[in-house]
């Protein structure tokens, strides 16, 4: 009984850590959509590029996309995040009902 709980915490943790790092790979895209909203691409500064030095103000943001995943890399991702999502719920199955009490189940 041990063993089915212990394995159901590894592919929660496994689930859990994922998402932090696609969340953390993601963050610059998002930041970037976030500011190009509503007029906001204005206030987008090239790092390496020549701007107007009086267009380089507080707030302005870095677009920096060499630094982001490709497409493919996203795909992957957010693949392999939903295989982990269903290791997750397949090592929910064995553990013992009267045993599930203490533990959060996987996201339906």
């Amino acid at each position: 009984m041990a063993g089915e709980i212990e394995a159901y915490l590894e592919a929660q943790w496994a689930v859990k850590q994922h998402s932090v790092y696609v969340q953390q790979v993601l963050r610059p895209i998002h930041a970037f959509s976030g500011s190009a909203a509503h007029g906001g691409w204005q206030r987008i500064r090239i790092p390496n590029e020549m701007m107007p030095s009086e267009l380089i103000v507080p707030g302005t943001t870095a677009f920096e996309p060499m630094s982001w995943p490709t497409g493919e890399q996203i795909k992957n991702m957010i693949l392999e995040w939903h295989r982990l999502q269903s290791l997750q719920r397949k090592a929910w199955e064995p553990v013992p009902k009267e045993l599930r009490g203490g533990l959060t189940p996987p996201p339906i």
